[in-house]
């Protein structure tokens, strides 16, 4: 494009016209890209120590709870109607 001659006889615009159009186009994505990508990164930064923590007691509390749920539902639900208890059966 720098080194390029021009023709003897110019007829019309040349096409690399197009391209300084698109620099200001390109240059406001690109900070724009970057801006985005940095709040990104600080935003991980500020938060993923909360969702870790949240993450690290939520899952011990659920799985408790649903070891208590299933240790409870042996005992509740065998004496609920005129069936003899069973150990584990789904089908009475």
């Amino acid at each position: 494009m720098f080194v390029a001659q021009l023709p003897k006889k110019l007829r019309g615009p040349l096409s690399y016209l197009t391209l300084p159009h698109t620099v200001p186009l390109l240059t406001t994505l690109t900070f724009v890209s970057a801006a985005v990508a940095y709040a990104h990164i600080f935003l991980l930064r500020m938060f993923v120590k909360l969702v870790m923590v949240v993450t690290s007691v939520c899952i011990p509390v659920t799985l408790f709870i649903s070891a208590v749920w299933a240790f409870v539902g042996i005992f509740t639900c065998q004496w609920d109607s005129d069936q003899e208890p069973t150990w584990g059966e789904s089908v009475g």
